[in-house]
């Protein structure tokens, strides 16, 4: 049920074509195949404008380099330049070329304290 899905830790992504599959399927430079996908990351970017990343359960990570012994309630800032060039909208986010973007998101698990692994 839902509270073991909150007990383990799971990686997103986007686009996410469909609750039935984990295919991206398109043909390249048919944007009539992808268009729906470009949308989706589109939308789903938003969430990391730096206008929705404003207040005060945001913080800067950029200088951490370690586990966070602090703050640990609050949500880092993610800069979407990040992403690099080539995963931009102008960019039609890689599927013009073939090669498209592909987001990964780690989702929160609370009360979860990974493992550190020194090999």
């Amino acid at each position: 049920g839902p509270s073991a899905m909150l007990q383990t830790p799971g990686i997103g992504f986007r686009p996410q074509p469909n609750i039935d599959s984990t295919v991206i399927r398109f043909v390249k430079g048919d944007g009539a195949t992808y268009v729906h996908h470009l949308d989706h990351i589109e939308a789903y970017l938003k969430y990391y404008e730096n206008q929705n990343q404003q207040g005060e359960n945001y913080i800067d990570c950029e200088e951490i380099r370690e586990r966070r012994t602090e703050d640990l309630n609050k949500v880092c800032r993610f800069d979407l330049a990040n992403l690099g060039p080539d995963c931009v909208k102008q960019q039609n986010f890689g599927f013009d070329d073939g090669q498209p973007c592909i987001l990964l998101k780690l989702n929160r698990v609370f009360d979860w304290v990974p493992e550190e692994y020194t090999e």
